[in-house]
């Protein structure tokens, strides 16, 4: 007998005795002993094999769906999580974080069992935190804690007062059974510590009338002035002091008394006399009555028992017991120090913090002191919660009447269609959030009073901002818009939810219940940003996540429709960068703005593009520079400059001593007054091709992928010729392979680029080590690389999206295999090798890249001269001269400043660009119009 199948054999008999000590039943056995096989012979699973066993076997019960004689449908197939866990010695964070989640990905396991995976890593999250909350409550309320924290119950029959240990068990497991009766309401992080606090409020009422020597002085002294036998005062004030107590009393007003009188109504609770139910005589009894409904619940759906927390005081691993007779394996003294469980649990909380997405973060809003202040993740959710409060405390869930007044100017079915898209929205969000939970629907009711008033803040503050720049018109047309109010709603519903820290309500549930898709979506979250300046760092934050989100992958699903308008389009492809780049890009604008958020990459003002992010007619439409630009009125701000500077006749184009460009790397400077008459007046540009919103989409998903380009990149340590390249691979597979994107994350095509131009240019780059650079990015999850798309399904016949490949093996790979069977065979013909000289060759030239544009705030001069690096050169802009309207004196200075700059640069071509610094110093330099920077 072979090696290898005497370790087959080990592990099979581990196995067989693992399935036997859990009663599993044979076709789940079977089924999981083939999956990991199959695994097995795919890729190599670091690990004992028992481990992966235990995934395999945990998926295939997941899987499964038991109709029971009620005719409910169950899953889990009654599979006892902890005692699997028990007995294979393997602790919740290693099988969470090392084994589960790996196996997912590399199982090619169905959606549904990675969001299950998810959601139990995440459930896991916050219990671990609601317990570090209520072990300090409970210490500093209660006396005569042991030391060692051995909480163990002492099974005395005489008759005894409960202890403050078995009180600590007691309450913790008493509030784990409550929480699974409110499995739909009761599940973020908010609503968890507030029945927290409810349940300890109730429980330590009771013992205060039953024995109050085990609760402290201070205690016994608030109980005694309480006029209800609460205190839920002291516990928000205490310990969550950001944290309103109403909230709290709610759930155990209306929630927890309610539930606590069914419960002595099915004898799960008794009580000797006045439902004490710490009385000395009935505390046993219910003790094991509540362990026994919990047990039930866990068994039914194989969830995480977090009575488990309770070992993890007296210094146990999470989820790691004594061994039992039936242990098959024993761990390891590495796996089970407490340096790699502390590895891991940092990893699984750093999994829930949301980090900052690479755009925009120089455009948050700064951080204030109380920002800085340090606090535990619930105290900070609270704070959260409380800022949202003070925005919406002065609103209703009705139109305000600011709004009404805007309305009443509105044809009347606008203001109709409002509010029947908000009744419709609203009663669609309280269907979804009780799945058919009738407790939940308090909570529901609470939310959607919450969302309406976030809601109607934002619209009133959105269209006050934009009456200052649009007609009645094009108001009008934005309020009638269906998809513009249903995705404004569906923004305030997911920032009360993401307030509350929901763990089953996570983007996009929003999309799924109002049935949006991202492309309608996105385009409101920019409006929210620039306009409501309440909004805390969080939220802003979270709001630009879920816009890289969907612009990543979301947007490119199969029934995404900007495939339906890219096929009406002329040519039916995506544009290039330079048909929807911002004109500043070219020709030097400034845009003034009233707030920091205008700041944001996509929301540069060129072209009026911004302005009509819902337009869906073509930008021919667009009216000229002269039609755009009014003349503001007394007390009005400042519009938008957008005059190219008066250049010189003839242009002077200088010589640079470096080494020659690649051809269309860059455009010439002699093209940036292309569009410039005599006058110094920007002519019509010509028609483009894409619709307005197009446009836009496009622009942001070029800003995007150019910042994750250019961090890689600077990782690497590529030359600005190589990043070109490689941005000119990425846009040629945008334009012309757009299959390449279907129902993909555009991070893959990234990196694929990224490999193939390193790997042509023959440089020691090799996939791990651009991997290894792309996972320090914020929004990176394994299974973007792990979990590929290898066969493509044909896109709309008449969209130009290049070559389909038969693909016969797996539906889904790794990046590698992506790339060698998918993605070579598109994209391999446009790079040409040429000679060792010239290592590298396309075949087109190289695409320019965008210029990150940082606008200028109301404080600053707007008149300095702006830098074009691409160009190295400086522009010194020029308030404009608008015929009719602005006065004659300013005409002719304007044609003076035309002749004197005239005659100074073409006095400054005589200097050589090498010539000492000091040369250069000397010469006057213009402030008028543009000037040539030889530095």
């Amino acid at each position: 007998m072979t090696m290898e199948e005497t370790e087959t054999e080990d592990w099979s008999k581990d196995y067989d005795s693992l399935c036997y000590n859990l009663s599993m039943d044979e076709q789940s056995v079977n089924e999981a002993k083939r999956k990991y096989l199959q695994a097995e012979a795919s890729v190599k699973l670091v690990g004992k094999p028992i481990y992966w066993l235990a995934c395999s076997l945990y998926e295939c019960c997941f899987s499964r769906r038991l109709v029971l004689m009620n005719g409910e449908v169950q899953s889990g197939n009654y599979l006892p999580l902890n005692q699997l866990l028990t007995s294979i010695g393997l602790s919740f964070e290693e099988f969470i974080h090392k084994y589960l989640n790996d196996w997912s990905i590399v199982a090619n396991t169905e959606d549904e069992f990675y969001s299950h995976v998810e959601k139990l890593r995440r459930k896991w999250v916050v219990m671990k935190h609601i317990f570090k909350k209520y072990k300090q409550i409970f210490e500093a309320v209660c006396v005569n804690i042991p030391a060692d924290h051995d909480f163990k119950i002492k099974r005395v029959k005489v008759q005894r007062t409960v202890n403050s240990s078995e009180l600590y068990k007691f309450i913790w497991t008493f509030y784990c059974y409550i929480k699974t009766k409110f499995p739909h309401s009761i599940e973020d992080v908010m609503s968890s510590s507030q029945l927290l606090l409810a349940v300890m409020d109730y429980c330590f009422g009771e013992v205060y009338l039953s024995d109050a020597t085990i609760l402290s002085e201070s205690v016994q002294e608030c109980f005694r002035l309480s006029e209800n036998n609460s205190i839920i005062e002291k516990f928000c004030e205490d310990f969550i002091s950001q944290l309103r107590s109403v909230e709290p009393k709610r759930i155990r007003d209306y929630h927890l008394k309610p539930l606590i009188k069914d419960l002595f109504e099915e004898n799960v609770l008794k009580a000797k006399e006045d439902r004490r139910i710490f009385d000395s005589a009935v505390f046993d009894v219910n003790v094991k009555n509540i362990k026994n409904e919990y047990d039930t619940f866990i068994l039914k759906r194989s969830e995480y028992d977090n009575r488990l927390f309770l070992d993890s005081v007296s210094k146990r691993p999470v989820g790691d017991r004594t061994p039992t007779k039936s242990t098959v394996v024993s761990r390891t003294p590495s796996e089970a120090s407490m340096k790699v469980r502390r590895n891991l649990i940092k990893d699984l909380e750093m999994d829930n913090v949301p980090q900052t997405p690479l755009s925009n973060r120089s455009f948050l809003p700064p951080r204030t002191e109380e920002d800085k202040i340090k606090r535990t993740p619930i105290s900070e959710q609270a704070d959260v919660l409380n800022r949202l409060n003070n925005l919406i405390i002065k609103y209703k869930s009705v139109p305000s009447d600011i709004l009404e007044d805007i309305l009443s100017r509105q044809p009347n079915n606008v203001r109709n269609d409002i509010l029947q898209i908000q009744k419709t929205l609203s009663e669609k969000f309280v269907i979804a959030y009780c799945n058919g939970e009738e407790k939940a629907k308090d909570f529901a009711l609470q939310r959607l009073d919450q969302c309406s008033r976030l809601f109607y803040r934002m619209f009133e503050l959105i269209i006050s901002s934009e009456l200052q720049r649009c007609s009645d018109i094009g108001i009008q047309r934005i309020m009638s818009k269906m998809e513009v109010i249903s995705a404004l709603f569906a923004m305030s519903v997911e920032i009360v939810l993401n307030t509350y820290g929901s763990n089953e309500r996570k983007f996009p549930w929003v999309l799924h219940v109002f049935n949006l898709h991202s492309f309608h979506v996105y385009k409101v979250i920019e409006l929210i940003i620039m306009n409501d300046t309440g909004l805390s760092r969080k939220i802003i934050k979270h709001l630009n996540t879920i816009e890289e989100t969907m612009l990543e992958t979301m947007v490119w699903v199969k029934d995404s429709p900007i495939y339906e308008m890219l096929s009406r389009c002329n040519p039916s492809k995506p544009p290039q960068y330079k048909d929807v780049k911002p004109k500043g890009n070219s020709t030097p604008n400034i845009v003034r703005s009233d707030d920091f958020r205008h700041q944001r990459f996509g929301a540069v003002n060129h072209g009026g593009i911004k302005r009509n992010l819902m337009a869906m007619t073509p930008l021919s439409s667009t009216p000229s520079p002269f039609e755009q630009m009014d003349r503001p009125g007394p007390g009005q701000p400042q519009p938008n400059i957008r005059i190219i500077v008066p250049t010189p006749s003839p242009i002077l184009e200088i010589q640079h001593h470096s080494p020659p460009r690649a051809q269309g790397a860059q455009t010439p400077i002699s093209a940036l007054a292309s569009t410039v008459n005599s006058l110094g007046v920007m002519s019509p540009p010509p028609q483009p091709r894409y619709l307005k919103s197009l446009q836009m989409f496009f622009r942001k998903i070029y800003n995007l992928i150019y910042l994750r380009m250019k961090n890689i990149a600077e990782k690497l340590e590529l030359r600005n010729e190589t990043l070109q390249t490689i941005w000119t691979v990425f846009e040629h597979a945008l334009t012309q392979h757009l299959s390449l994107f279907h129902n993909r994350h555009i991070d893959q095509i990234l990196i694929c680029s990224t490999y193939l131009v390193t790997k042509a240019a023959s440089m020691n780059i090799t996939f791990r080590k651009i991997i290894e650079y792309y996972r320090e990015q914020p929004q990176v999850k394994q299974h973007i690389y792990r979990n590929v798309l290898l066969k493509t399904d044909n896109l709309p016949p008449d969209l130009a999206c290049g070559c389909v490949i038969s693909w016969d093996g797996p539906a889904k790979g790794d990046i590698i295999k992506f790339y060698n069977n998918v993605f070579t065979v598109h994209l391999t013909p446009f790079i040409r090798l040429t000679d060792s000289q010239n290592p590298l060759n396309l075949a087109a030239p190289l695409s320019p890249m965008p210029t990150m544009y940082t606008l200028v705030p109301d404080n600053a001069n707007t008149f300095s001269p702006r830098r074009i690096e691409s160009h190295n050169i400086s522009v010194s802009p020029r308030k404009p001269y608008i015929f009719g309207q602005s006065p004659t004196k300013q005409l002719d200075q304007f044609n003076k400043d035309i002749q004197s700059t005239r005659s100074k640069t073409q006095k400054r071509a005589f200097f050589d660009v090498n010539e000492s610094d000091s040369k250069n110093t000397n010469i006057k330099k213009s402030a008028l119009a543009m000037k040539y920077d030889t530095r």
